[in-house]
């Protein structure tokens, strides 16, 4: 049971990951916004939090690296998914904050190749 739990709080984690790559950016604007506005706002929150990712680091299934540099991400996240004027794919595909989520997130999922294949 607690390997099962263990593959799905991380995978869920590895899907709000891409919510915020740089893949993203390939979508039509809708489905960009709707992407980010719903799957990444509503999943980055929990699975982007202290205890989920201290969690994920005590079962090796991140590094401390990754554990930071999820933290920031949060932050990053926090500071410019509830601004009004950067809810839109214009702000998502132009503005400097987006793209450090977007580039964060990106070198997250690079290191977390490199880990996973130690």
């Amino acid at each position: 049971m607690h390997k099962i739990l263990n593959d799905k709080i991380y995978l869920d984690y590895l899907d709000t990951l891409q919510f915020s790559s740089s893949k993203v950016l390939e979508l039509p604007d809708e489905n960009l916004e709707d992407f980010i506005l719903e799957d990444l706002d509503a999943a980055y929150r929990s699975l982007f939090r202290d205890s989920t990712l201290s969690y994920l680091l005590t079962i090796n299934l991140i590094d401390d690296l990754i554990y930071q540099q999820s933290l920031l991400l949060r932050n990053k996240i926090e500071s410019v998914i509830d601004d009004d004027d950067k809810r839109c794919a214009k702000s998502f595909r132009n503005d400097l904050a987006w793209k450090e989520v977007f580039s964060l997130t990106d070198e997250i999922l690079d290191k977390l190749s490199i880990f996973n294949n130690e």
